[in-house]
Order: structure tokens, then C-alpha cells, then sequence
């Protein structure tokens, strides 16, 4: 009964992504009615003390926009079976992963946003600390700008079960709130503060950002979370940078964490192989040349004694 349970949402992901590509054909000749991103990865990925690995990765985003322009039906369809996960392995004896991840509405005025369904984990940028972009939350966030250079952010749902194949199943309980504010301290800085209650836990996150110059092509950040009913925490201290080298641009994002011990699956939420204890990434992104829209792509990740070295290619269009 499983297996035939698997097959049907598998199937089912594979129908809507074919009829929203059908879709994007009908409106092709209007590029403001519907919309669609893609990232495709093929990498090569070896682990410590485990067998390399090829996998490979396919995300698509598509977006309709209705006739007011004010609302919009939004998807995410993604190979991967896991929250923080969305990759496939090839020759797996069963990896053939292609789950339809998020549906939902969206209103956005110049002021003020909101989203229910099965919404994103974010509301902008992805945060280090934040939950996985890959993540799905079964519910509403709304969005509002108190003031100039700020959002407060309320977000109320669900977030029972993490697997990829349930995701459009119907929420069995309310155990998911939100509450953060985010605001611009001056050019070169930003501050996040939030509430956080999720996997029967309470938490407080926060995040600074600085950049040190007026492009904002190089930003440093720190982040924390606190695990209110205990002493654990979580911190991440990093950076983000754009710069040349030659004639050729490079995307360098890197940080070094460290994870309390019993700070619980929140940490799991947010990241598919760094755990507890110490641990840092280092990730550069280059175009395989001037002409294409591909990337080479390599990553380095350690925690305790657990390494990861990825090296692949990626394609967004």
C-alpha cells in the first residue's frame, strides 16, 4: 500500500508540472501572465567514511499572474524526498524523487504581502540559520512595512511532517508561528529579530549583516539562535561575496557554525549535512564561460570528523 501510495503522489507531481508547462506555452505570447525559473545541478559528491556519489537536482518555479496583477498562483516542483534535501542519486535503488513541493496564493501591494498554502520557508533572502529553501510550511505569512527599510513578518501553520511526499497532504496540526522583524540600520547594515516555535520547541534568532562597502557586492554576517527551554544555541558567522578574479566573476559564500548538541531537528531543518558541533562551508560559483547560463560550482563541508567535497555544474534559466 505504500509503494502504491508513493507512486500516485509521484504521479500526481509529475501532472501538475506538465500541465503548468502546458500553461506557460498558452500564455507564452504574454511573459507577464506566466512565468517560470529553472535550476538544473548534476554533481559528484564524496563524503567521508560513504561511496562517492553522482547526483543530480531539478527545480522549477513556475508563476501565474492574474489579470490584476495584484495576485499570483505560485508552485515549486523539486526532485529530492527530504525538507532540506533535493537532490537524486543516480543508479539509487529507488531515487526517482519528483515531488510538487509548495501551492499558493500570493497578494503583493507596495506596502504589504501575504501568502497561504504551502508557502516558503522565506519571505527573501535565505538565511544561513533560516529553515532550508527547499522547506515547505503548510499555512500563512503576511508581511507588512511598519516603516521605511522594514518588515514584520508573521508566519502560522504547519510543519508535522517534513517529507517531501506529504507535502500537499493536509496539515494534522497547528505547530508552526513566526514572528520577525527585519529593518535596515543605516547603507551598509541590516538587523533580523524573530520568534520562533517549531518541532515542540521555542526559539529566538537573530542576524546582522554588514557590508562593508556601498555595492554590496562583499556582506559579513552574524547569526544565533537560542533554544529557549534549554542552554543550546546555534551560530553562524559568515560571508557572502561577489568579486573578480581575471576577467572572470566568482560567488563565494562561506561560514563557520557551531551546533549545541541538543538544540534538536531545527538544526536539521536547515541544513542536509552539517550537524552538531563545529562545522564550516565554503562554496564558489563561476560561468563555465561568457556565452551560457552554466556554472561550475564546488563545495567543501566539515563538521566533527565528517568532510564533503562537491564539484558539479549548474544551469539556471
Amino acid at each position: 500500500m505504500r509503494k502504491s501510495q508513493k507512486a500516485i503522489r509521484l504521479v500526481t507531481g509529475i501532472i501538475a508540472t506538465l500541465a503548468l508547462s502546458i500553461s506557460s506555452l498558452a500564455y507564452a505570447s504574454d511573459s507577464e501572465v506566466f512565468k517560470a525559473s529553472l535550476n538544473a545541478q548534476l554533481r559528484f559528491d564524496e563524503r567521508s567514511g560513504k561511496d562517492p556519489r553522482t547526483q543530480y537536482r531539478l527545480r522549477w518555479y513556475p508563476q501565474y499572474n492574474f489579470s490584476n496583477s495584484t495576485w499570483s498562483l505560485n508552485g515549486f516542483v523539486s526532485t529530492g524526498d527530504d525538507f532540506s534535501g533535493s537532490h537524486n542519486t543516480i543508479s539509487a535503488s529507488y531515487s526517482d524523487h519528483f515531488f510538487l513541493r509548495r501551492v499558493y496564493l500570493r497578494y503583493q501591494s507596495t506596502s504589504f504581502r501575504t501568502e497561504f498554502g504551502v508557502i516558503p520557508t522565506y519571505k527573501g533572502k535565505v538565511s544561513s540559520s533560516g529553515l532550508s529553501k527547499n522547506g515547505f510550511i503548510k499555512g500563512i505569512r503576511l508581511v507588512s512595512e511598519p516603516y521605511s527599510g522594514a518588515e514584520l513578518e508573521l508566519v502560522v501553520g504547519s510543519l508535522d511532517d517534513t517529507s517531501a511526499i506529504r507535502a500537499m497532504d493536509a496539515p494534522k496540526k497547528l505547530d508552526y508561528f513566526e514572528l520577525e522583524l527585519s529593518t535596515e540600520i543605516n547603507d551598509y547594515s541590516s538587523f533580523e529579530l524573530s520568534f520562533e516555535r517549531m518541532t515542540d520547541s521555542n526559539f529566538l534568532r537573530s542576524e546582522y549583516r554588514l557590508s562593508p562597502t556601498a555595492n554590496k557586492h562583499t556582506e559579513l554576517y552574524l547569526e544565533w539562535i537560542k533554544r529557549l527551554d534549554n542552554e543550546d544555541d546555534k551560530i553562524v558567522l559568515g560571508v557572502d561575496s561577489i568579486f573578480n578574479f581575471g576577467n572572470r566573476p566568482f560567488e563565494l559564500q562561506g561560514y563557520y557554525t557551531y551546533v549545541s548538541n541538543d538544540i534538536g531537528l531545527r538544526a536539521e531543518l536547515t541544513e542536509d549535512f552539517i550537524s552538531t558541533g563545529h562545522g564550516m562551508s565554503l562554496e564558489v560559483k563561476t560561468p563555465l564561460n561568457t556565452n551560457s547560463g552554466f556554472k561550475w560550482v564546488s563545495r567543501f563541508d566539515s563538521f566533527q570528523n565528517n568532510t564533503r567535497f562537491i564539484l558539479g555544474i549548474e544551469l539556471k534559466i
